[in-house]
């Protein structure tokens, strides 16, 4: 992939220099929404004689982004911090809710199609440290939320789409700088990447006693 001889493995690969906040106080705000109304509708005619009742369509787009950054000691410590909250809510094709309450058998309610609902919530917290002279500590945090309401593929009852929820997401990392000399530089650091979560935890209105099914015939 034209990447050098230092990287292990193909892919993307990212160089990042994070904000460290500064002697003042500075923000900033991002808001972003993409409601599903704005999307055009390709469904014809002949999709609807093949059987098709709804295609995947997008139900919103959201991103709402703060970021806040400053002192806490002037010329010595400083801190930036940010909170991200986003997602992308789509139909899942040719899924509908059951309209039978009992769930005995399902009955599909075509005015109420199944959406895979996702959140992400994160919120960072970076601290620098100005240790001496051409030495600096650097310390961030990064907890991640992250929830999927119905993970499913086409076809699906919503009763049988599963749930995935976060058990515990996070990022960290803390970095050690120090400029020795003209021709030294001494960087030591410790990273640590957890993501840790569920798949197909069933919906709330399945019960322990109810039986799976799958039609193969259609």
């Amino acid at each position: 992939s034209a990447l050098g001889a230092e990287v292990q493995s193909s892919g993307v690969r990212l160089n990042m220099i994070p904000k460290d906040g500064s002697n003042n106080f500075k923000g900033s705000v991002f808001l972003s929404r993409t409601p599903g109304s704005w999307q055009s509708d390709n469904f014809t005619d002949e999709l609807a004689a093949t059987g098709l009742r709804a295609p995947n369509r997008v139900d919103k787009i959201f991103d709402y982004n703060f970021g806040l950054g400053g002192p806490i000691i002037q010329n010595k410590w400083w801190f930036y911090s940010t909170y991200r909250h986003w997602g992308v809510d789509q139909s899942v094709t040719d899924s509908f809710y059951n309209a039978d309450p009992t769930h005995k058998k399902y009955i599909q309610d075509y005015a109420r199609p199944v959406i895979d609902d996702n959140v992400i919530k994160s919120g960072a917290l970076r601290f620098t440290f100005a240790l001496g002279k051409g030495q600096k500590l650097s310390a961030y945090l990064d907890p991640i939320v992250k929830f999927r309401g119905h993970e499913c593929g086409a076809f699906n009852s919503e009763e049988a789409c599963g749930i995935r929820s976060p058990k515990r997401y996070f990022t960290a990392q803390s970095k050690y700088t120090a400029t020795i000399g003209s021709k030294l530089l001494l960087e030591a650091g410790w990273s640590e990447n957890d993501e840790t979560y569920s798949t197909n935890e069933a919906q709330s209105s399945v019960l322990p006693s109810d039986v799976g099914r799958s039609d193969r015939a259609t």
